[in-house]
């Protein structure tokens, strides 16, 4: 983070000075300075998602597919731990609307058993699966999902 900074200070300097000649490059550099800074900040943003639990609902908070979901539309007693690296049943197989990187997937999916999910994955090895009333799932990464799933549970 601290090199897209670097850069992106750097990058609005020689704007800021006139290095770039021509109008035409001096256009392109502000382009680039704004997709830069957009880049940085949605890459902040996501280093920011969360899963709160609260008394009345679940609040799963990233950046474009944030929801709150009613603790009655969560099916307490489907809610589990999953390994997908095992857990084949459940790991996403088709991006439907959604941002994948290697190591994160926010969005939507198909799951292999044919369910839609709502995904906010960063670690496959800590997964908390969530099925609603209305037939999709969620599907988190947390750091303690032991913890999770008995918060949910009660």
């Amino acid at each position: 983070m601290g090199l897209i900074v670097v850069s992106l200070l750097g990058l609005g300097g020689l704007l800021w000075l006139g290095a770039f000649a021509s109008v035409t490059t001096r256009v392109i550099g502000v382009g680039l300075l704004v997709m830069a800074v957009l880049f940085a900040l949605y890459a902040y943003l996501f280093t920011r998602a969360s899963l709160r639990i609260e008394v009345d609902e679940v609040v799963l908070d990233v950046p474009l597919y944030g929801r709150t979901i009613s603790r009655a539309e969560v099916l307490s007693a489907g809610v589990r731990e999953l390994y997908l690296l095992d857990d084949s049943d459940h790991a996403p197989v088709i991006r439907t609307n959604g941002i994948g990187l290697p190591g994160f997937l926010v969005g939507w999916v198909k799951l292999r058993d044919g369910t839609k999910a709502l995904t906010a994955l960063t670690d496959k090895t800590a997964v908390v699966y969530l099925p609603l009333s209305n037939g999709t799932a969620v599907l988190v990464s947390v750091d303690d999902p032991a913890r999770v799933v008995a918060t949910l549970r009660r």
